[in-house]
């Protein structure tokens, strides 16, 4: 079954992260595993056969609160795709503990709430959501706290036309489970230029993708910028004129070098969301 790994510290985004995953059920089955991390404080002075009783104990409270915590939220929704799980966790470190759950729970897709966060604060806090980005190996979807409550019919794909093959055929496996049309689209100018995006050259891409994928609904847009390379100048025109229900990026990695002098495209876009962000590593 499709599994999302659903992190909370109960805050309001992260209760609309929730709100949002619920919506993704509504053409398929999926399984929530909402999952939250925490610190268990006893006494170190506790006799260990004590400490060995309160402990689990412990665990179990932490777990009953946060299901009844959810219970509040899912109030209201009609969930006969779902299924919901909890696990409350021990750790000290929220990536490390996310890394175990994905593998304990055989996870799909991680949905995480955000904030966002700039200048000094964002040097100085970082959020865990653009963390989780920037490190794992499952995608992983961004949601702001601004983002609607709708059924997602289509995902708009932000493409340098380089890698489309690779990334179109994961990208095709999540359109199909939920059901999504896929929208691309391209900044350009860029350099260097990977496709020259005449219209003849973008009509066989896109003859090629419908005759490998025939039961997938494909579109292309083209978004032109003032300036050569402007990617985050492009996405932020795309998100303003079409208004895409979730925005999906595939990163590319940053030598030792450039995550010193810039950040990716990927975790600028993570950090000034507006939609939701749906980012994919292709292996």
């Amino acid at each position: 079954m499709f599994t999302i790994l659903l992190p909370t510290d109960l805050s309001k985004n992260a209760d609309h992260a929730l709100r949002f995953a619920l919506q993704l059920a509504s053409h398929t089955t999926i399984r929530i595993v909402v999952f939250q991390v925490g610190e268990i404080l006893i006494p170190t002075s506790t006799r260990h056969a004590i400490y060995t009783e309160l402990y689990p104990q412990k665990i179990k409270e932490k777990t009953e609160e946060l299901k009844a915590h959810v219970n509040k939220i899912i109030k209201g929704f009609d969930l006969p795709n779902i299924h919901l799980v909890y696990d409350w966790v021990d750790a000290f470190v929220f990536q490390d503990a996310v890394e175990d759950a994905v593998k304990k729970h055989k996870i799909n897709l991680i949905v995480m709430g955000t904030l966002g966060a700039s200048g000094i604060q964002r040097i100085l806090m970082g959020s865990n959501t653009v963390n989780i980005i920037e490190n794992s190996k499952i995608p992983v979807l961004a949601i702001p706290e601004s983002a609607e409550l709708n059924i997602v019919k289509s995902v708009s794909y932000a493409s340098d036309l380089q890698a489309i093959n690779d990334e179109i055929k994961v990208l095709v496996k999540f359109a199909h489970h939920f059901n999504w049309g896929i929208r691309m689209f391209h900044i350009h100018p860029n350099y260097p230029e990977w496709v020259d995006t005449a219209k003849d050259n973008l009509e066989i891409i896109m003859s090629n993708l419908k005759e490998t994928y025939p039961d997938q609904i494909f579109s292309m847009d083209l978004v032109a910028t003032k300036k050569e390379n402007d990617v985050i100048g492009g996405i932020e025109t795309y998100v303003e004129r079409f208004k895409p229900e979730i925005l999906v990026m595939f990163p590319t990695e940053l030598t030792f070098l450039d995550k010193i002098l810039r950040s990716s495209n990927t975790t600028e876009m993570a950090f000034h969301l507006k939609v939701p962000l749906l980012v994919i590593r292709v292996s």
